[in-house]
């Protein structure tokens, strides 16, 4: 019994020095799908200024945050969304923690009256706009809905990301 104990002990030990294989990548500190792969937008369907919109857009709130724009087709994109974690350690009782996350979803778009293009993600804490903007480089992301957001946080500029 001592034996089987002391093999236990030690393979848990040992395996505390092992590193787990992460599946996950990662861009600029967000985690990201395996399966994540930007499509180029189809030119015979695609307007030549909404198929600016694919890639991806990095920025910051409280940390890191990106999206990515895989696949438009229609009036409709594939989006993921990813965040990097958070800690209140050092901050103020209020802050809150979180981990670093991603989700992927469809989401419409729309065409402003300024005829730059909208893409709407609908989490269920709120609603991010990527607007587009005349500046094919970036574009304005508009948070509505979330609650205890900084104003600063509400509208920011987002830039694209050079893909390699």
């Amino acid at each position: 019994m001592k034996k089987v104990i002391l093999f236990c002990c030690l393979l848990v030990f040992v395996s505390m020095f092992i590193p787990l294989a992460e599946a996950e990548q990662y861009i600029n500190g967000c985690p990201v799908p395996d399966n994540l792969k930007v499509t180029e937008p189809d030119s015979n369907t695609v307007p030549p200024k909404l198929a600016l919109l694919s890639g991806i857009w990095e920025g910051s709130w409280t940390t890191s945050a990106i999206f990515i724009v895989e696949q438009i087709k229609g009036n409709e994109a594939v989006v993921v969304y990813a965040w990097a974690g958070s800690s209140s350690m050092g901050r103020a009782q209020t802050a809150a923690s979180y981990n670093p996350g991603f989700v992927r979803q469809k989401c419409p778009i729309e065409q402003g009256e300024d005829g730059n293009y909208r893409i709407i993600c609908t989490l269920k804490t709120g609603i991010n706009k990527l607007i587009q903007t005349n500046d094919p480089r970036q574009i304005r992301v508009v948070r509505e809905g979330f609650a205890q957001m900084r104003p600063e946080s509400r509208d920011t500029i987002f830039r694209k990301k050079d893909m390699k």
